[in-house]
């Protein structure tokens, strides 16, 4: 839990210069961002939190990929939310244990399964649909 919550408040303070990020490198240098620097930090610490949850949880694809374009489907701001980010996920978690226990009762289906057979597909059309530009 320590892990977690050092690793969210991390996540929390860099979420100004991530969305920053997602301009031009020269454009967010102009705008104070070391952008070698703040990916690798981005880097390591996306590999703890994905290292601790797979730790807590197991290897569980694809949540990686939902949570966040859940997040920021429903997100009115342009910059990364990172907070509505993590909850997605849990509630994405969540809703594919109680899918798993319940669709089939009593076999109980692993929450890995459920959420490649979800996220295939969510993956599938984020691949698909045009992107936004943001600058």
């Amino acid at each position: 839990m320590l892990g977690l919550a050092l690793g969210l408040a991390t996540a929390m303070a860099l979420a100004r210069s991530l969305t920053l990020l997602r301009f031009k490198d020269a454009t967010a240098s102009g705008l104070g961002v070391n952008v070698k620097r703040r990916r690798l930090e981005v880097l390591l610490l996306s590999v703890a939190l994905t290292g601790l949850a797979v730790a807590v949880a197991g290897p569980v694809g694809m949540v990686g990929l939902i949570g966040p374009e859940i997040a920021r489907s429903m997100s009115s701001s342009r910059s990364v939310p990172v907070l509505a980010a993590t909850l997605a996920g849990a509630l994405v978690m969540v809703l594919a244990d109680l899918a798993g226990r319940t669709l089939l009762a009593p076999i109980e289906i692993p929450v890995g399964i459920v959420t490649a057979v979800v996220g295939g597909p969510w993956l599938l059309w984020i691949l698909m649909r045009p992107q936004r530009s943001f600058t």
